[in-house]
C-alpha cells in the first residue's frame, strides 16, 4: 500500500468534522511551504467574472461532459 493509498483509506473513515480539520491543516501547511502558493484567493469580482464566463460557455454550448473529460485525463496520464 502506498502512502497515498494509506492516507486515503484513513480519510475515508474520518467523520466530517475531522475531515474539515485535516483540510484546514493541509491548507495551512501548503501556504506555509511557499510564498508562491499556487492557489491564491480570488476576489469577488474574479469569481463573478468566472461565473459569467461559465454561463456564456453554456449558452454557446461550448461545454464538455465531465465523465468524458475525466476519461480523457485517465487515458492521457495512464491512470
Amino acid at each position: 500500500m502506498t502512502t497515498l493509498e494509506a492516507t486515503l483509506s484513513l480519510l475515508e473513515i474520518l467523520p466530517e468534522e475531522d475531515l474539515k480539520r485535516v483540510q484546514n491543516f493541509a491548507k495551512c501547511l501548503l501556504m506555509s511551504q511557499s510564498n508562491s502558493f499556487p492557489f491564491q484567493p480570488l476576489t469577488k469580482k474574479q469569481i463573478l467574472s468566472d461565473i459569467d464566463n461559465s454561463f456564456e460557455d453554456i449558452n454557446k454550448q461550448d461545454i464538455v461532459n465531465a465523465s468524458e473529460y475525466a476519461d480523457n485525463l485517465i487515458s492521457k496520464y495512464d491512470l
